[in-house]
């Protein structure tokens, strides 16, 4: 709302990074060189994505909006540390399962009159609200929990770079959005640094 979605996407890329520092500080994990090399180039391909795309929206407060998005980073690296906290005590379907609990929790009591208001009685937005909360919270989050229980969160954080890659990679395949030639090569640059990231010994 306040700031452009590049400089969003340019925000967004930091987690890898908070996430890293945040490992190495907090959960005493052995963060390699070749780690932070390889999340430096994932983030420089992702700032890359993003300025290469022309904005739709004008920036009506972009300092604002871009404490917030970092604030909104801050709060899922801790998410993440947090889940390779408890990984050891808790199986992540169990993590997953409470974190969708407290969400519906928090979302419930005005739920119903969003959901008047925004559906218009079409059954293509309950498939779509189907979809964000068995596919993208309980698949995408489970999925993700299960591997920070299984690599160090500063390696398991580098693959969220990938998230903006993929949409672009859609909104072109499935919405005949253009991608430009500089957008191809930063997208190469991402999975770049996620392999770089990922090196080193099983």
């Amino acid at each position: 709302r306040f700031t452009t979605s590049a400089q969003a996407g340019v925000i967004a890329a930091s987690v890898p990074l908070l996430v890293a520092v945040g490992a190495w500080l907090a959960l005493s994990e052995r963060v390699t060189a070749r780690t932070f090399i390889g999340l430096g180039i994932s983030v420089l391909g992702v700032a890359w994505l993003s300025l290469a795309g022309a904005p739709s929206e004008t920036a009506t407060a972009p300092l604002f909006g871009n404490m917030l998005e970092l604030l909104a980073m801050v709060c899922s690296a801790g998410y993440m540390l947090l889940v390779k906290k408890l990984s050891p005590r808790y199986s992540p379907w169990t993590l997953t399962a409470l974190q969708t609990l407290a969400g519906v929790l928090f979302f419930l009591p005005g739920a119903p009159g969003a959901i008047r208001a925004v559906s218009g009685g079409s059954w293509d937005f309950y498939l779509v609200l189907l979809f964000l909360g068995a596919g993208v919270t309980m698949g995408a989050f489970a999925l993700y929990n299960w591997g920070i229980a299984r690599l160090p969160a500063s390696k398991a954080s580098a693959f969220i770079n990938l998230v903006p890659v993929v949409a672009v990679l859609l909104g072109w395949t499935l919405l005949g959005e253009a991608l430009n030639a500089s957008q191809c090569v930063a997208a190469g640059c991402v999975f770049a640094g996620v392999w770089v990231s990922q090196r080193g010994k099983r």
